[in-house]
């Protein structure tokens, strides 16, 4: 089963569309470990599950490096995540946050840090807002935001490699637009997310759609 979709766009002044297809829901991937980490068996990623004070983005950056977590036979290895690692936690289903409660309990629905620059504006970084799963840049030294430390891994279905990239086409309406087509390729699980359309700032600017695709036909046994 395939999906088509047309994204017409007027008076935008995008160079670049940038499509994200948010698959899944977050938390069926999440482990408690009972340490005070939080381990995503998705993106190989853990956590930290308790919350930090606010602190500036270099101090952001000293707090993970010397953080040791769980107490007794701790891992050193910890980090400011990066702008997919932190959005990779973000599920866009929730009502209330888009962090899960069952598994961080106090997250504040507040910003947190990145270690992700702001190309176009270097002392600025992009943060994260969990109460929307806002993604925006802000002044690395003049704010204060929370902090979620992260180890190991390397972040799995929000990726920039796994983003798709769709240069726009001037139309006969005088604006942009683009097609695309996504097939569901499993025989047997049903592909389900969101389109969210950015910039080529990384700004957000749209929802597309909500995609929902069953498995295009049922698994047949060949054998015999």
């Amino acid at each position: 089963m395939k999906l088509k979709r047309k994204i017409i766009g007027r008076g935008l002044g995008l160079s670049l569309l940038l499509l994200v297809l948010w698959v899944g829901i977050v938390s069926a991937a999440l482990v408690d470990n009972r340490d005070g980490t939080i381990s995503d068996t998705e993106t190989g990623l853990m956590w930290r599950q308790a919350e930090t004070r606010l602190m500036n983005w270099q101090e952001a950056l000293a707090y993970c490096e010397n953080l040791v977590l769980p107490a007794v036979g701790g891992y050193d290895d910890w980090r400011l995540p990066d702008r997919y690692e932190l959005q990779s936690l973000v599920d866009y289903s929730s009502d209330y946050t888009c962090l899960d409660q069952t598994f961080f309990p106090w997250v504040m629905l507040s910003q947190y840090w990145t270690s992700t620059t702001y190309t176009l504006v270097p002392s600025f970084a992009w943060i994260v807002y969990f109460g929307n799963g806002l993604v925006y840049y802000n002044d690395k030294s003049y704010y204060s935001f929370y902090v979620r430390p992260v180890r190991a891994g390397q972040s799995g279905p929000v990726t920039l490699d796994n983003m798709l990239y769709f240069p726009h086409i001037t139309s006969q309406f005088d604006g942009w637009e683009t097609e695309i087509c996504v097939i569901n390729t499993s025989d047997s699980q049903t592909l389900n997310g969101t389109f969210r359309a950015y910039n080529n700032a990384g700004a957000f600017v749209s929802e597309i759609d909500v995609v929902d695709l069953a498995p295009p036909w049922p698994k047949r046994d060949y054998s015999g």
